[in-house]
């Protein structure tokens, strides 16, 4: 299988190459550009990790996220929703099987874990290992559901161990394929999974959402 080079090296290329043309010229290529995007992700699409869900689990809110592969076979992932700005999710250091964030992705989505971490990410959740700076409500979202995401956590390894000793497991057909994809890429290659957001175990406490108000007033 060939390597898709990541959309948005290359998007911002021709956004450089727009200097001097007006505003009119560089807002037609940031939808350009957009358009462009979304094509991809609907053709790179991960299919054997996107489950159909019931319309009571899943809301309208999609979550793209995309594994890169360094030049070192480190695994870079970054995620956005809809139109907003990319942020980072995690970065991990070369390995070369896949990389344990691409399997947590294909587990927790693959048995639609409402706890885990890519559903919590999907909230707003903000934890302090992707390097964005933390908020109240984001912390209040982790606090709120850090049970679920504990045993979560355990089950993704427990699911994974397996996995790795060809033992079987509802995920590993999807995780089978996601390791074969990731070896497939080239450096600095990449794909990209939509996470349909699932309702979370549980919700902060009223007086933390009363805080966040008072915060931003």
């Amino acid at each position: 299988m060939a390597a898709t080079p990541c959309p948005g090296r290359r998007i911002g290329r021709r956004l450089a190459g727009a200097g001097g043309r007006g505003p009119s010229a560089l807002v037609d290529r940031l939808d350009l550009g957009a358009r462009w995007r979304m094509r991809m992700a609907r053709k790179l699409r991960c299919s054997s990790t996107d489950p159909i869900h019931s319309v009571r689990d899943v809301d309208a809110y999609v979550l793209t996220v995309r594994f890169e592969k360094g030049t070192t076979n480190r695994c870079l992932v970054t995620a956005w929703a809809r139109d907003r700005k990319p942020f980072p999710v995690s970065h991990m250091a070369g390995a070369s099987r896949m990389p344990h964030d691409l399997a947590t992705f294909v587990i927790e989505q693959s048995l639609s874990i409402a706890g885990g971490f890519f559903n919590l990410v999907a909230h707003g959740a903000v934890f302090r290992s992707l390097g964005r700076r933390t908020t109240r409500p984001g912390r209040a979202l982790i606090v709120a559901n850090r049970a679920a995401l504990e045993d979560a956590e355990r089950h993704v390894n427990e699911v994974q161990s397996l996995w790795g000793r060809h033992q079987p497991t509802p995920a590993g057909p999807a995780l089978t394929e996601a390791d074969e994809r990731w070896r497939a890429l080239d450096p600095e290659g990449c794909f990209e999974c939509a996470w349909h957001r699932l309702s979370l175990p549980a919700r902060p406490a009223m007086k933390e959402v009363r805080g966040r108000h008072i915060r931003r007033g």
